[in-house]
């Protein structure tokens, strides 16, 4: 299994499940995380973590002010600024409702090896992680 950390506030959700079973079938473990505040520190303890999936729009909670996350629209691209502080080589997709074009500064200097644009199914998260992971058949 392929371990991923999957960062969204509603990656406990039935909808979310759904699409986690389906990777499983290609063989990737998803670990959900809904709380910004617990994304690095899963990072520091599951040192096995393969690729990391990034909501961009969340709660920014206990984490960050909301004025350094306008609102909460940008506190997934707060966290990437943290997530490559940090972990610099960690393969990284954000999956996001807003078009790229929000991102792309971000993109281009955290090196975000893939922008997915919600909704996304299981079937396009598998490939893609798969595909970034040099993985795909």
């Amino acid at each position: 299994m392929i371990p991923i950390l999957y960062i969204d506030e509603e990656a406990n959700s039935e909808a979310m499940a759904s699409k986690f079973d389906m990777m499983a079938t290609c063989e990737i473990e998803v670990r959900p995380i809904v709380n910004v505040a617990d994304a690095l520190p899963a990072l520091r303890l599951q040192k096995d973590i393969a690729l990391v999936v990034l909501d961009i729009i969340m709660p920014p909670l206990d984490a960050y002010t909301l004025e350094e996350t306008n609102g909460g629209t940008r506190t997934g691209l707060r966290l990437l600024e943290d997530i490559r502080r940090e972990f610099p080589r960690v393969p990284l997709v954000i999956v996001s409702v807003m078009p790229r074009e929000i991102a792309d500064s971000s993109i281009r200097l955290y090196a975000v090896a893939d922008y997915i644009t919600k909704p996304v199914n299981g079937s396009q998260l598998s490939e893609c992680v798969l595909r970034v992971l040099g993985r795909w058949k």
